[in-house]
């Protein structure tokens, strides 16, 4: 199967858009506040007890 070299070589740059995009001489305000909303169950868990990390179930090191 031989392709069109023209068309396998063919690479364009994605278009310049009007979008809004974070700051670069500022805070994002719009972002902070979303922040804001963002929940995290985890972080409310106490972690969890890493001193036995790297041992198998007989307490013998990996």
């Amino acid at each position: 199967m031989n392709m069109n070299p023209a068309a396998r070589e063919r690479h364009e740059e994605p278009e310049i858009t009007q979008e809004e995009s974070v700051p670069l001489d500022g805070r994002d305000h719009d972002g902070e506040e979303m922040m804001k909303q963002v929940r995290n169950p985890k972080l409310e868990q106490p972690a969890p007890d890493t001193s036995q990390a790297g041992k198998t179930p007989a307490g013998r090191s990996i």
